[in-house]
């Protein structure tokens, strides 16, 4: 396959988790010759917090001097971003003829069924990794955990689970206990377990889990956090002992970076040659696109993935730390997955206007649904009718605030190439 017709089939592929079957996924690596059984790998779970903890992860094992693949998800702007070694991205040719392989395998399979999106890019990423002789792989689970299609691989060199909160409760199940029993099935015989603090009743699941699987279990103090210094580009904290800074904003990323230090502690223990340098310089290298992402300043135009209620009192707590007493525009588009009315509502006791998109996308909910639920809310919101006039019409009503995206990740690509397109034009005119 060419590269535009891999992306096509990717595409048309399923991504209904509930299809995911690790026998599928074990005969198909199979026929590839079982590339996950020569690799060495850390495995991320969670709700919240895996990209950017698997970002940092990846960097400090990069500027330690290993070879490291990074296999994430959703992607921003194209498929490549999902799949990296040291952080560049897999080449469109590389990801044309693996994915191609891949197919080819898929032939050989008992084919009672399509696989899905996921099955496939994970079967990608790992024969590509392989490929390619990486040292250590940082894999991020989709949604899931126990049976997502990441978890064919063998006991992980560690297991890191994030922040767990409610969310794809239609394939988990409507309690927390639920989501921390999936999440939890990554967790295998004999793995040391980095888990981010959660409540109680969460932390004892997780314990006993490690418990049945003789597996040491490490959770990081959040208590011995100080921030030393916070500004609208960078953070500087202290932990332990440890000064460090990172250039990714808010609270829940500066815990982020405490879970990854965790991390790299314990990888230093198992015998990786990882130095207090080259944490501090793999934190301060990680940007991570759509992470309360700051894509213009004047005014502060800010991209944020947040797309649950976890996610969505994260980043209006950030914003407060931020900006607190400043005019806040939203631009929001939301997913007919999510509880966007919990959503909105969060956010609104420090919004001065929302403004509603459309984007296309198959789950996108349309404005006028979105507008049933702001006009009970606030007067202030308004449907527009693309994402180019719902940008102009920010920046038009916010001369001296803040404008923040938020509610999905699908749609960013649009607003980063507006704001690139105006720095190149603003570049001409200098010149």
């Amino acid at each position: 396959m060419e590269y535009l017709e891999s992306i096509n089939y990717i595409s048309n592929l399923s991504t209904n988790i509930t299809r995911h079957r690790m026998e599928f996924m074990s005969e198909l690596l199979k026929y590839l010759g079982e590339p996950h059984k020569y690799l060495k790998f850390i495995h991320i779970a969670g709700t919240n917090g895996k990209g950017t903890t698997a970002n940092y992860i990846s960097n400090i094992l990069k500027v330690s001097g290993y070879r490291v693949g990074l296999y994430t998800s959703p992607h921003m702007e194209i498929w490549n971003e999902r799949i990296r070694i040291n952080q560049k991205l897999i080449s469109d040719q590389d990801f044309a003829s693996t994915i191609t392989s891949v197919r080819n395998a898929i032939e050989k399979t008992d084919k009672q069924e399509l696989p899905t999106i996921a099955q496939v890019l994970t079967a990608t990423s790992l024969l590509y990794f392989y490929q390619n002789q990486c040292d250590i792989v940082v894999l991020e689970t989709g949604c899931g955990g126990k049976n997502d299609p990441t978890n064919v691989i063998p006991t992980p060199e560690l297991a890191v689970i994030t922040k767990l909160s409610l969310d794809h409760t239609n394939y988990f199940g409507n309690s927390i206990l639920d989501i921390a029993k999936e999440k939890a099935g990554i967790i295998k015989n004999n793995t040391d377990t980095i888990v981010y603090p959660q409540s109680n009743i969460v932390t004892e699941l997780l314990h006993n889990q490690c418990l049945e699987t003789q597996s040491n279990l490490y959770i990081p103090s959040l208590s011995n956090v100080n921030l030393l210094k916070r500004e609208i580009t960078k953070q500087l904290f202290e932990y332990k002992g440890f000064v460090g800074e990172i250039y990714l904003l808010g609270q829940h990323q500066l815990e982020n970076a405490i879970v990854a230090i965790e991390a790299s502690i314990v990888l230093s223990k198992k015998g990786y040659q990882i130095t207090t340098d080259s944490i501090n310089n793999g934190l301060k290298s990680t940007k991570w696109t759509g992470r309360t992402e700051v894509i213009n300043t004047d005014p502060v135009f800010i991209l944020d993935g947040a797309h649950n209620i976890d996610g969505i009192e994260a980043l209006a707590n950030s914003l407060i730390d931020y900006f607190y007493g400043e005019k806040i525009t939203f631009i929001y588009g939301g997913l007919n997955t999510k509880d966007n009315e919990t959503m909105l509502r969060c956010l609104a006791p420090i919004a001065d206007n929302f403004l509603l998109i459309p984007y296309d996308y198959p789950r996108a909910v349309p404005t006028h649904e979105l507008a049933s639920i702001a006009k009970e809310i606030t007067p202030n919101y308004k449907e527009c009718s693309s994402i180019e006039e719902a940008i102009k019409l920010s920046l038009e009503i916010t001369t001296s605030g803040i404008i923040c995206v938020a509610g999905s990740t699908y749609y960013f690509k649009p607003f980063k190439e507006y704001f690139s397109k105006k720095r190149k034009e603003s570049e001409k005119i200098e010149l």
